[in-house]
């Protein structure tokens, strides 16, 4: 159904029912953020999607001060598939700096 290098799609059987969840990793160009929406994937059974998904937003990070065009990729993306954005019952950082040491 998805064929690239950075999604994983999982399938199982619930009651008779066949449900997807879908893993991205999506690199700093957002290559799967953009195969998935050009691509004609869609799934009336997808219940989760998660990952890494590269977009620092303010929505979900407030030390970000702008709106990157990936956000509202990522956002129309999740829409058009239906799903909705779940934000952590309790305030965690979603970026960590990267530490050489």
């Amino acid at each position: 159904m998805i064929d690239h290098k950075d999604i994983m799609l999982i399938s199982f059987l619930n009651n008779r029912s066949l449900n997807f969840l879908i893993n991205v990793y999506s690199d700093a160009q957002h290559m799967a953020i953009n195969f998935l929406t050009n691509s004609d994937f869609s799934s009336e059974n997808l219940i989760y999607m998660g990952g890494d998904f590269n977009v620092h937003d303010r929505d979900w990070d407030p030390t970000v001060v702008s709106h990157p065009i990936a956000r509202q990729m990522l956002v129309d993306l999740a829409d058009n598939l239906g799903l909705v954005r779940l934000l952590p019952t309790t305030q965690v950082p979603t970026h960590y700096t990267p530490n050489e040491n």
